[in-house]
């Protein structure tokens, strides 16, 4: 568990983990020069029970102290966790369960329930379940909740650890080495972990270097399963210029790279809006982006419309069609189903979810 500066929500975390039903583990903190008064909850943990191992260091990032932890861990399985959320009492149970019955299997997730900062439940985060269908979410997002593993240490070591280069995104991108090793990665179909979710959290702080460092994570996994070398230069920085320079075929689509450095384009203002527009259109390589971007040109010409920049969102909606006639269809489809009542369609609860890791 990287610690840096917990606050009120490190001591909840930490007894979460001692009040585990499965009680063969150990517990490291990881103090990563903290300087709210972390420290002090850390060491009465630390010296009220014997399996609390606490390291302090300089501030120096959470890659560097994840590291730290894989190289100080003595288990088989390591459990990662973090210091704002809370794991339920048989989450190492089932997960250690299910490691020792799948000899192939590197890591094991579950779904999360999404809590406030008081603790208040917002709604169900899903995983997928079963190894084709945690294969398929990988393709454009993490699989896995990280602070919801266990992993295997052998298979994790295995690949390397964490590359720091990922800083924001280096569970993304230990995932898919670990899937491009021909290890399996599954989630337990069941809620072993309470997620917070705060103004604090890195996808919220810094959603444009998160965004940058998944999509060169997804580029480097295609070229190694291409058998070409990893792109990623150890100490180099990953930024949209590195995106830049890759081989054309494994090059983000100009949509792609507007959206994780902007946001979403649905929310964002006109200007924006119709100078990404214009940026799609001159993507010297649309011919191999043309159902990305029409896709984005879609949500772009729908965000137009509701700013009421009608002729705008009429070219943007023209261009969506020129580019491909499919994602325009099945976008009208998808429209259409949301207006027909729950009961036409079979479903008889309504429960808020998102599907797939943040």
């Amino acid at each position: 568990m990287p610690v840096y500066n917990g606050g009120s929500y490190l001591a909840p975390a930490i007894e979460s983990i001692l009040g585990q039903s499965y009680t063969d583990f150990e517990l490291i903190l990881l103090d990563d020069g903290s300087t709210d008064g972390s420290a002090a909850v850390m060491d009465r943990y630390a010296e009220a029970d014997s399996r609390v191992r606490l390291v302090r260091a300089p501030h120096r990032g959470y890659v560097a102290a994840l590291n730290d932890g894989l190289e100080l861990a003595r288990g088989r399985f390591i459990a990662r966790m973090d210091a704002d959320d809370i794991a339920l009492p048989d989450r190492f149970y089932a997960q250690v369960e299910a490691l020792q019955a799948r000899p192939h299997l590197a890591v094991i997730g579950s779904h999360v329930e999404e809590i406030d900062q008081a603790g208040r439940r917002l709604g169900l985060s899903l995983s997928p379940v079963g190894s084709r269908a945690v294969t398929r979410v990988a393709e454009s997002a993490s699989p896995v909740h990280h602070p919801a593993v266990l992993m295997r240490r052998e298979a994790v070591e295995s690949v390397g650890g964490y590359r720091p280069e990922f800083e924001v995104a280096q569970d993304y991108d230990l995932w898919l080495r670990i899937l491009d090793a021909g290890l399996e990665i599954d989630n337990l179909p069941r809620v072993l972990l309470r997620y917070r979710c705060h103004p604090g959290s890195v996808s919220s702080t810094r959603p444009a270097r998160q965004g940058v460092c998944s999509l060169m994570a997804r580029a480097a996994s295609r070229m190694r399963r291409d058998d070409l070398p990893d792109p990623v230069i150890p100490g180099a920085a990953v930024d949209p210029e590195s995106l830049s320079g890759l081989p054309v075929a494994y090059r983000p689509c100009a949509t792609e790279v507007w959206e994780a450095v902007n946001g979403p384009v649905r929310r964002a203002t006109a200007d924006d809006v119709i100078a990404a527009v214009e940026s799609a259109s001159g993507d010297a390589h649309i011919g191999r982006c043309q159902r990305v971007t029409a896709r984005f040109l879609l949500h772009a010409s729908a965000r137009l419309f509701i700013l009421r920049r009608y002729a705008d969102s009429w070219r943007a909606l023209r261009h969506a069609h020129a580019l491909d006639l499919l994602v325009v269809a099945r976008q009208v489809a998808a429209t259409v189903a949301l207006k027909v009542p729950r009961s036409a369609r079979g479903i008889g609860y309504s429960v808020s979810t998102r599907f797939g890791p943040r």
